[in-house]
This record gives C-alpha cells, sequence and structure tokens, in this order.
C-alpha cells in the first residue's frame, strides 16, 4: 500500500493529489451526503426572482427613488451599486490564486481551449447572437454583449465541484481570465457595442458621450483590479495567520453569502429603478434570455467536445466546458450600471444574466456527469508536470 503523504488537509485546490480527494470527499460526503449547493446557492433564481419583485415594488410605490438613487454618485460611479458590486467583487478575489496562473502553462491543451472559446469566440458569438434576436432592441443587446464578452472567475468553482471537475486547474483558468479581462475587456466593450450605440443615437437612456474605452477602463479597474489586488493581499496575510484549511472552510462559506447579498442588493437597487420599463415591456426578459441560453449550452458543448477530441480525461474536460460557457456577470453588471448609467435598459439587461444562467449550467452539471463515462477517447499516460485530476 502506498505510504500515506504529511497530514492534514493540505491545499484543497493545488496540493498533492491523494491528500486533495481525501479532503474533496470529506467535505462532500463527511455527513453522508452527496455534493450539493449550499442555502444561498441552491435557491439563487429564486432570490433572484424575490429581489425583482422587491425592486419592482419600491419603484412602484415610490416613483422618486430612480432619480433619488442615480444622484448618489462619485463621477459617472453610483455609490450604492458601488457597494453592492464590490460586496460581489471581492469575496471571488480572495479565493483567485494569482501565484498559480503561470502553472497554466503545464496543462497547454486546457490553457489553449478556454482562451481560444473565452476570448476568440465568445465576444463575437455572443454578438451575433444579439444581432440575431436583439437587433431592434439595442440597448438590451449591449447589456447581452457585455455578458459575452466576460468569462467567469466565480461560480464556475462550484459548478466543478458540483461536476466532480478538477478544481484545481478551474483556480488557475479563473486567475487566467481574471488577468486578461483587465486589459482587453474595455477594448471587446467598446468595439463590438459601438455600432449599437451609434444605432441608438440621441434615442438612448443613457450619455452616449460616456461610452469611451477609457472609462470603461476605469470601470474594470474600479471593480475587477482593485478587488483583486485587495483580495490577493488579504489571501496572502490569512494564509500565513490562519492557513489554507481555515480560508476554504471557515471564511469561504462567508465570503460566498457576502457576494450573494451583494449581488441581491444591486438587483433591488436597479430593479427599483426599472420598474415602469419592465412593466412597459415584459418580453425583454424572454428577448435576453433566448440568445443567453443558446450561448451557455453551445459553449458549453464546444469547448466539452474539444477536450474530448484533444483526448483530455473528464475531470479536466468538465473543468474547461464550464469555463467556456459560464460568465462574470458581476463585470458586466458593473460596466453596465457604471458607464451606460445604473437606469439604462443595457444595466437591466445585464441583470437577468444570473438569472438565466444559474438553472442552465446546474443543466450542464448534469450533462457532464451523464457523459464522464465517454472521457478520455483512449487510454494515456499523464503527461509531466499537467495540473493532477481527482480520482473518481
Amino acid at each position: 500500500m502506498k505510504e500515506k503523504k504529511a497530514e492534514g488537509a493540505a491545499d484543497l485546490l493545488t496540493g498533492d493529489v491523494e491528500q486533495r480527494v481525501e479532503h474533496e470527499t470529506a467535505v462532500a460526503h463527511g455527513e453522508g451526503k452527496s455534493k450539493h449547493l449550499d442555502f444561498f446557492d441552491r435557491y439563487l433564481f429564486l432570490w433572484i426572482f424575490v429581489c425583482m419583485g422587491i425592486g419592482l415594488g419600491l419603484g412602484k410605490l415610490f416613483p422618486g427613488m430612480e432619480g433619488s438613487i442615480d444622484k448618489v454618485k462619485i463621477g459617472f460611479v453610483s455609490i450604492p451599486i458601488a457597494i453592492g458590486l464590490f460586496m460581489m467583487m471581492f469575496p471571488i478575489m480572495i479565493r483567485i490564486r494569482l501565484e498559480d496562473a503561470g502553472r497554466a502553462a503545464r496543462s497547454w491543451k486546457e490553457l489553449g481551449i478556454v482562451i481560444f472559446f473565452n476570448w476568440l469566440i465568445s465576444p463575437f458569438y455572443m454578438y451575433a447572437l444579439s444581432r440575431i434576436f436583439l437587433h431592434n432592441h439595442p440597448e438590451y443587446a449591449i447589456g447581452v454583449v457585455l455578458l459575452g464578452i466576460a468569462p467567469c472567475i466565480a461560480m464556475v468553482l462550484m459548478w466543478t465541484y458540483l461536476a466532480d471537475g478538477n478544481n484545481a486547474l478551474a483556480m488557475v483558468l479563473m486567475a487566467i481570465n481574471s488577468l486578461v479581462q483587465m486589459f482587453i475587456f474595455s477594448f471587446f466593450a467598446y468595439y463590438l457595442t459601438k455600432g449599437y450605440v451609434n444605432q441608438i443615437g440621441a434615442g438612448a437612456t443613457f450619455d452616449v458621450s460616456r461610452v469611451t474605452i477609457p472609462n470603461i477602463a476605469i470601470t474594470v479597474l474600479v471593480f475587477l483590479a482593485v478587488p483583486l489586488i485587495l483580495g490577493f493581499l488579504t489571501r496572502r496575510r490569512l494564509l500565513k495567520t490562519r492557513g489554507e484549511d481555515w480560508i476554504e472552510r471557515i471564511l469561504s462559506p462567508w465570503m460566498r453569502a457576502m457576494a450573494i447579498v451583494g449581488l441581491l442588493f444591486t438587483l433591488i437597487v436597479m430593479f427599483a429603478m426599472k420598474g415602469k420599463v419592465i412593466f412597459d415591456e415584459p418580453i425583454v426578459v424572454l428577448l435576453v434570455a433566448m440568445p443567453l441560453a443558446i450561448f451557455f449550452f453551445s459553449m458549453f458543448l464546444g469547448a466539452y467536445a474539444t477536450s474530448w477530441a484533444f483526448n483530455i480525461n473528464y475531470e479536466n474536460s468538465v473543468a474547461v466546458g464550464l469555463t467556456g460557457a459560464s460568465n462574470n456577470f458581476e463585470l458586466a453588471i458593473a460596466v453596465a450600471a457604471a458607464v451606460f448609467g445604473i437606469s439604462s435598459k443595457v444595466a437591466l439587461a445585464t441583470v437577468v444574466g444570473p438569472l438565466i444562467e444559474v438553472p442552465i449550467m446546474l443543466t450542464l452539471v448534469r450533462i457532464g456527469l451523464k457523459t464522464r463515462g465517454k472521457f478520455p477517447r483512449k487510454a494515456r499516460a499523464q503527461e509531466p508536470g499537467a495540473i493532477p485530476a481527482a480520482a473518481d
């Protein structure tokens, strides 16, 4: 029998594979239960509906709320939304291991597939879907495009965990996406929405002059780079004082709850301001949902099938597929609210993202678990230096 390595949980995400598997098994099955979402995550789509209703009710009861909320800002950044978005982003960043980003090169096939789908296919594919379904609704189309050019850096870890995927790989891919987004998101956001902005012209519900690369870049820095740096520094400090196991077992659940509270608070504020539009155009949710649903399913199947074609094992393939499909709706909401305006239809379209994403991603998790026996196509030795996958 193989000699057991050093005791302890080690590093849940990137440590010794035997210890990591043992730790994950203890967390998932220690009480005789299979892997499941926690209370907040399990009913996230329900909480979103509830907060939409609360926001709509407040907007109906207090018609002047939109103007009052929109006045509380510094420059073009709404303070209430900034608070909610920071609550969403900072907990995510505590979990990102920037120091491990370089390890992705050791799993070059997986990295290449994710970069191909997230940054060479996803932005233009979502733009094409917006042209097909929302060409007569340019502001909603802009919101959909923003969702398509922001690959997920948060909930993908949860989806990968539920699908029995390689969370170590998902974490590294998440770090890569976080870094890439800081540098090129603003260019995609500007050039892929420029046509829609020109199409809207004087009839826009937002200040067209604010839609510039510098303004988008500033928003990305404020809502992505600042939380990322603070999260990185906080994580380093906590690793020294508390340890990795404390972060994963004790802190992470509270941080996850904080992120969801931030999301729900943001939704209440935004829907309170857009109640009239919702009542006047209830079809908006369906209009936005159609391209998003097609996007999630096809991007997952494309990345997942490509991984199969490259003979990658299931644990890595499902992590790649889920990373390719999900999106960073937090950043999309931040840019929409700050640049296009909290009361714009652009911002309204982005908040539909998590409402659609949660049930679809759970479906994709089930698809992965049902097809895991198909991976890899043929037996092969693990490549030297690759990020190891957890055992079945």
